[in-house]
């Protein structure tokens, strides 16, 4: 026997469905929300592990060859992987010190930092290596700053000469008056 239903009843079911449409596509899209708002977070956090270690591709970056200071001293990196030597000059003769490198990515710059093992046997200093633009540039900028937290004795070394040129940003040129 079928039974025939009254408007209010075929109403009240189909506002049902419709109900139930929308809570579940609701739920739904707040699900998808929040999953894509966490996913960001792992893309930061993914972010944040490449500050910490760099991946195989940038472990593999060259520093060696010739630094010059803004004094005019030299410094020469020899090495590769991620042992290294470097000689200089300080004011009591020629140093030589050796160190590691674990590359931090912080944007386009790659950063190493470590304990220096020197031939002097100062054992106070650390050295900082920083390569700029390491993905884009032909020849990035490598800047190396060792220092024993005394401002007087830190020194700063860059594989480009004109690094410690003043550069003429604000268009204050040479003028000649008339």
């Amino acid at each position: 026997m079928i039974k025939k239903w009254d408007r209010k009843t075929v109403l009240t079911l189909l506002y049902s469905f419709v109900a139930l449409a929308l809570a579940v596509t609701v739920c739904f899209l707040l699900v998808s929300k929040f999953s894509h708002k966490e996913q960001p977070k792992q893309a930061s956090s993914s972010t944040s592990v490449s500050t910490s270690k760099s991946d195989s591709s940038e472990q593999k970056v060259s520093i060696s060859g010739e630094y010059v200071a803004n004094t005019g001293d030299k410094a020469k990196i020899d090495g590769g992987n991620k042992e290294w030597k470097i000689n200089y000059q300080t004011p009591d003769g020629a140093v030589s010190a050796e160190f590691t490198t674990e590359w931090k990515s912080e944007g386009e710059t790659l950063i190493a930092t470590d304990k220096m093992r020197k031939s002097d046997g100062n054992s106070d200093f650390t050295i900082t290596i920083r390569i700029f633009k390491y993905k884009t540039a032909k020849q990035p900028l490598i800047t190396i700053t060792m220092s024993d937290g005394n401002p007087a004795h830190e020194m700063v070394f860059a594989n480009q000469k004109d690094f410690f040129e003043p550069s003429d940003e604000n268009g204050e040129g040479t003028q000649t008056t008339e």
